[in-house]
């Protein structure tokens, strides 16, 4: 004979879990018929009149699947579509759940129409899995989401939101403001909703990851604004190197990820699909509904790392209504993009306003589809580096840098197909139109050693080196020229693509679409020289 402890509702198994020492798991075994469904799929919803207490115990574990009324133990498996527990907010405005207390878990609940649907504002440790906030029970539908977050983290750290499998996947879609804010901005300086870890996630699209669901509906739905947002958090987690640790970050209508905050350090994201279906294949962008949106904004947020050296930790951030990343504000200096593919975004598909970013091993490739911001690459700060990336197929520059702006290494990159200059070096006072297009090839302006500065420029307008001779012999070619002095000179086999967008002066420079290796210029004459074996009859040299 089964033998079940009834507690009679899950009001009473929150205030009974407060008071009994220890852990608590909260088991669903319905007594009663479901009350609602969708074809063969059925659920059962609790409108819920006025707040739930606080989850205060420790270790208290709210858990939504249900379980058959003859054994308690047989799952019931009403819903092949997602939970079987809904808590519906209709008419109240409070939070569904707050979790205030340590190591609670919250798994297979379909929680909607709330302020937000958990908040988690204590304890740490605490684990989000399985559950769809925002939709209804199907996943499918939306226009039920909740007012404000589907997850609100503020004075609670070291907390898990999904993980690696489906059973522990959340879907957070549908809410009017943001999927998951981790909110350590309102408390002070100090840590508190700190070293958080979001993976396995859906975050804008339904259940199926096929298509953007909505807050609201009628002639103009509107969209969850943001996909998780980030305020001064340190040390937090999106998505992960593991198979299925990724978030799928798709169809809200600002940011995909949003990271603010001078205290916001360190914070980590990588292998994420950012602006396209489950499969990466289909576009779901972020931002179609905002003036300055990007699939990633990291604003004023220090030691930011997107991506990774490990090709698993790779962001696939693509078809984005505005740049693919955009770094703003001083703060977020030591921000690193290393790894990631960037591609088909309608902005820049990076976009830099902040000093000594770290842009490394990127495929960034068919940006600007928007037909405004044409560059791969923009720099509009100081000091960056821009390495070892691929760079091809836009219909401006591969990289602009910005008037007013120096000291920015761009080296061992590989070039093609740009419908402007590998690397545009805007003159002092561009213009609005040029700030997104590029100008154009600069000519030089002196004669090596002199390094021709052209003080306001880009890069100050340094003057490119001059190949002087170029001789064959034995499988060896051997290059000469002249060179600011002391520079490193960079040489490449280029390729002239033929739209006359390298050519000026009757000369076509075309863009180097491979690094050959590099060369010291003297340092009082500027002379250089480089030998490579790696060159045949009809190629083409640059430096």
């Amino acid at each position: 004979v089964y033998k079940r402890q009834a507690q009679g509702s899950l009001r009473q198994f929150i205030t009974n879990a407060n008071t009994v020492t220890g852990a608590n798991a909260m088991r669903f075994v319905p007594a009663v018929d479901h009350n609602d469904a969708s074809g063969l799929d059925e659920w059962w919803r609790i409108d819920v009149s006025d707040a739930f207490a606080p989850i205060e115990g420790a270790a208290t574990t709210i858990d939504g699947t249900a379980f058959s009324f003859v054994d308690g133990t047989t799952p019931a498996d009403t819903n092949s579509m997602g939970p079987e527990l809904e808590l519906n907010g209709t008419g109240v405005t409070v939070n569904g759940l707050e979790l205030t207390g340590p190591g609670a878990t919250v798994h297979g609940l379909v929680i909607n129409r709330f302020e937000t649907g958990i908040a988690l504002l204590g304890g740490s440790g605490h684990t989000i899995t399985g559950n769809y906030l925002g939709p209804d029970a199907t996943g499918i539908v939306g226009e039920v989401g909740n007012r404000e977050e589907g997850i609100r983290i503020e004075g609670s750290r070291s907390n898990v939101i999904g993980g690696g499998t489906a059973a522990e996947r959340n879907v957070i879609s549908g809410n009017e403001n943001r999927g998951i804010w981790i909110n350590d901005y309102d408390d002070g300086p100090a840590a508190t909703a700190d070293s958080n870890t979001i993976t396995g996630n859906y975050i804008g699209t339904d259940a199926t990851g096929s298509a953007a669901l909505p807050y609201s509906g009628g002639a103009t739905p509107t969209y969850q604004q943001i996909g998780i947002a980030i305020w001064d958090g340190p040390g937090n987690a999106i998505g992960g190197a593991n198979a299925g640790e990724g978030n799928l970050i798709s169809g809200n209508a600002w940011f995909g990820i949003y990271v603010w905050g001078p205290n916001a350090a360190a914070d980590v994201i990588r292998g994420n699909t950012i602006g396209l279906d489950a499969a990466a294949l289909v576009a779901i962008p972020n931002g179609f509904d905002y003036s300055a949106p990007a699939g990633i904004y990291v604003s004023s947020a220090p030691g930011t790392v997107v991506g990774g050296s490990n090709p698993s930790e790779k962001n696939k951030i693509a078809a984005n209504l505005g740049p693919g990343i955009l770094v703003a504000g001083d703060p977020a200096v030591g921000t690193s993009i290393v790894g990631n593919a960037i591609y088909d975004n309608a902005g820049f598909g990076l976009e830099v306003t902040a000093p000594a970013i770290l842009i490394e091993d990127n495929v960034i490739n068919n940006n600007g589809t928007g037909g405004i911001e044409l560059a791969g690459v923009s720099l509009g700060g100081d000091g960056s580096t821009v390495r070892g990336n691929t760079i091809q197929d836009h219909p401006g520059p591969g990289v602009l840098v910005r008037d007013g702006f120096s000291g920015n290494t761009i080296t061992e990159n590989v070039f093609g197909a740009n419908g402007g200059v590998s690397i545009d070096l805007l003159a002092a006072g561009a213009t609005a139109t040029e700030q997104d297009e590029g100008d154009g090839i600069s000519l030089n302006t002196a004669v090596p050693p002199d390094c021709g500065y052209d003080a306001g420029a880009g890069n100050d307008g340094v003057d490119a080196p001059v190949i002087d001779s170029i001789e064959y012999a034995a499988g060896t070619t051997t290059i000469k020229g002249t060179a600011c002095a002391g520079a490193t000179v960079e040489v490449y086999r280029i390729v002239a693509d033929g739209d006359g967008s390298d050519t000026t002066g009757g000369f076509d420079y075309g863009e180097g679409v491979a690094s050959l290796g590099t060369a010291a210029a003297d340092p009082g004459t500027g002379v250089f020289t480089f030998a490579t074996g790696a060159l045949g009859l009809g190629d083409t040299i640059g430096a």
